[in-house]
């Protein structure tokens, strides 16, 4: 009871002075927030960019770094190779000279020199007895393609299968004084060596770097674990990034992803070049975002500072403006109970006390309207009962005239109905004659159009009449005041008329007539009045044609009923002449004979009676009951009962199979006929076949004659040919066969 007496109490409604507070607090937030939003979001970008900034210098310084090594181990193989003179110096020589340099060169493990024809001349190693193999196992033909060409040689990384040292094969071109080549010199490098430097290189406080080659492999980072296993990295961004991308491509913008370590982190690569290798620098996103972190915790706080101003600042500035639109609310609320006596305050700003004066305006309008306000509701009621009494005349009136077969009595319904239910002076219908020069008054709802009518009244199709210009143009015309129009013809026996309205009677694009309505009142019609006629109108059309395809339908079927019995009656005669001009059967429960002559009661419905008929006997009751199909007497059933009293059930039922009877006859007589057509045309088929056979004039002749007069029954059949006109016996051929 209680919960639902809640649910239909109305939400208590807001002061102005709250409804002002909170928006002015929303307004207020709503800035702070936009503004501090984007202050925090250009910062962000700001930091960010700054971040990918000091991340790609921290790159390429890396990239450097690692270049320097690398070039740093080119630089003492092309100073050793310098040294190596291969024409002028020993093998002994040139396998001191590697030895010192190996001993010197602890980042190398293995030396040899190889001359023009790619023949190893000398090596010297460190892992001969370690199990590693040796450098003339590493050396392919890719190392002579491109020393041959005076081009530095740098291998892919492997993996000692001892010790798991990430090592690399490279070389260099031993060139003349005369840029001859003199052979090659190769060298194996650990990179073990490069891990210290890669260890050194500061990313931020907690950041790192780390090399990989381009098939995405570990070659130098500081867990050494991973680099010694050749850990696959090329899922990482950046790596799978520089992966895709040409050993030279620029630094790649520092994006956020997850790193080497599964966690997310700021990162980008440098490409190194030569060799085909990259670093990598990773820095952790809180240690990047820290400063972006610390404003946007400033923003916020600064932000609920300002919103409480704001907060104050609007539920003071909201009661200052309340003030004055309380009292104007408590005068509107005034005015709305019934008292139009009360008016507001000018007083307070220029808004206020402009909004005070229109409100006062608006006070007096209000008065001046409610006073006229009851008046013309009441008469737009009385035009709108006016109009709905309008459409349901016209709907009675088209319900009554939708089921009149009789054009006559249509049309003097529609007249008599419009002006007794429309209270109009004078209401007629003009009919269009055959010739098209005569609007010929049909029916009239009034004393004088009953006079008119008997007068014969009609009016010429032209424009010296309203109804005439109607039925000329098709076009409804309404005179409000019939003494100004020109076109009015002033009726002697109508003497009342001030306004008239015709309207045309059309179908199928064709004027056939005019309903003319004339009052005794100016101004009496108006567009709706056109408007409910042309219905009345258009319905009175619509039951014209529809009485005229019914009059025709009538008059079609009679013409084709008479013609059927014409028709039936010839050939039941011509069928009849072949059997004696009768044929007729009795029945005594016995025996079935046929009758010798016609019976009374057929020669008396043969004269056109047609009818059944009941008489009594000395011993019973007679019932003849005729033949009849469609209308045309085929013969008599005559029955003889024991009882003078035949029941009406008898009676019908014997009726009925006389009906049935007479459909039967008549389909065995169009069966009958049909056999003899097709027997007919049977034989004039054979005829025509032996005629064909025959191959000269005479031949045809004979077999013509002998075969018409055997189809026929003919004791004798003749055929002449011959010019009747030449007047000679020997132009006529003449044959005569006597039938078989």
């Amino acid at each position: 009871m209680n919960i639902d007496t809640k649910k239909k109490q109305p939400r208590p409604m807001r002061t102005l002075s709250n409804l002002l507070a909170i928006s002015f607090l929303t307004l207020s937030i709503v800035v702070l927030l936009v503004s501090g939003g984007l202050q925090l979001f250009f910062n962000i970008q700001a930091q960010q960019q700054a971040i990918s900034g000091q991340q790609e210098v921290i790159a390429r310084d890396a990239a450097k770094t690692v270049s320097s090594f690398i070039e740093e181990n080119f630089g003492v193989l092309s100073t050793t190779v310098g040294i190596i003179n291969p024409v002028s110096s020993s093998v002994e020589a040139q396998t001191q000279a590697l030895k010192n340099l190996l001993a010197k060169q602890t980042a190398f493990r293995q030396f040899a020199f190889y001359d023009i024809q790619g023949n190893e001349t000398t090596l010297v190693s460190r892992v001969q007895y370690s199990g590693s193999p040796l450098i003339t196992n590493l050396v392919t033909s890719n190392v002579f393609s491109q020393t041959q060409k005076g081009q530095r040689y740098i291998s892919q990384v492997y993996f000692d299968p001892v010790s798991n040292e990430p090592l690399v094969v490279m070389a260099v071109p031993s060139i003349d004084a005369i840029k001859q080549f003199q052979g090659t010199l190769v060298g194996e490098l650990n990179l073990i060596s490069m891990f210290n430097l890669v260890n050194q290189l500061k990313v931020g406080n907690t950041g790192y770097a780390y090399v990989v080659d381009n098939q995405g492999k570990l070659i130098a980072f500081k867990n050494t674990s991973l680099t010694l296993r050749g850990e696959d990295v090329s899922k990482i961004s950046s790596v799978n990034e520089f992966i895709h991308n040409p050993a030279t491509a620029p630094v790649k913008s520092a994006s956020l992803y997850s790193g080497i370590n599964g966690t997310s982190v700021i990162g980008t690569y440098a490409p190194l070049g030569t060799p085909n290798w990259a670093v990598v620098t990773e820095l952790p996103w809180q240690e990047a975002y820290r400063l972006s972190i610390q404003i946007g915790a400033i923003s916020i706080v600064i932000i609920l500072v300002l919103s409480a101003l704001a907060v104050l600042v609007g539920f003071s500035v909201a009661r200052r403006l309340a003030i004055p639109l309380t009292e104007l609310t408590n005068i509107s609320t005034a005015i709305a109970a019934g008292d139009l006596k009360k008016r507001a305050e000018v007083k307070g700003g220029y808004e206020i006390e402009t909004l005070a004066n229109a409100f006062n305006n608006m006070t007096d309008q209000m008065q001046g309207l409610i006073g006229g306000l009851e008046e013309r509701v009441s008469e737009r009621t009385r035009d709108l009962e006016k109009r709905s009494l309008e459409l349901q005349n016209a709907a009675q009136i088209v319900r009554q005239i939708s089921t009149t077969l009789d054009p006559n009595v249509l049309l003097d319904q529609v007249t008599r109905f419009i002006k007794e239910r429309f209270g109009y002076y004078h209401t007629g219908i003009f009919l269009i004659d055959d010739n098209y020069e005569y609007a010929v008054l049909k029916a009239a709802g009034s004393d004088a159009g009953r006079l008119m009518l008997a007068n014969k009244h009609k009016l010429k199709l032209e424009a010296t009449s309203i109804v005439g210009f109607v039925a000329k143009t098709g076009e409804p015309r309404i005179a409000l005041d019939v003494g100004t129009d020109a076109v009015h013809f002033q009726n002697p026996l109508l003497p009342y008329t001030r306004s008239e309205m015709a309207l045309p009677l059309q179908t199928a694009g064709r004027i056939i007539g005019v309903l003319d309505i004339q009052s005794d009142k100016t101004n009496a019609f108006d567009q709706s009045s056109i408007s409910i006629m042309e219905i009345v109108t258009d319905q009175i059309s619509i039951s014209m044609e529809r009485i005229q395809l019914f009059q025709g339908l009538q008059q079609n079927a009679i013409a084709l009923e008479q013609t059927y019995q014409e028709n039936a009656s010839r050939t039941w005669r011509n069928f009849l002449e072949q059997h004696r001009g009768y044929l007729g059967y009795q029945y005594d429960g016995v025996t079935m004979e046929a009758l010798p002559k016609p019976s009374a009661d057929l020669l008396r419905t043969s004269s056109g009676e047609g009818t059944s008929s009941q008489g009594k006997e000395n011993k019973g009751g007679t019932l003849a009951v005729p033949i009849r199909l469609h209308g045309l007497t085929l013969g008599m059933l005559n029955l003889h009962f024991q009882s003078a009293d035949i029941p009406q059930d008898t009676r019908r039922l014997v009726e009925e199979a006389a009906d049935r009877l007479a459909l039967a006859v008549e389909n065995a007589r169009l069966v009958q006929d049909a056999q003899r057509l097709a027997l007919r045309e049977r034989q004039i088929n054979i005829i025509t076949a032996q005629v064909q056979q025959s191959a000269n004039l005479e031949t045809l002749l004979q077999n013509t004659v002998r075969e018409l007069g055997n189809a026929l029954g003919m004791p004798k059949a003749f055929i002449q040919i011959g010019l009747a006109n030449s007047g000679s016996k020997q132009d006529l051929y003449n044959h005569e066969e006597e039938a078989n």
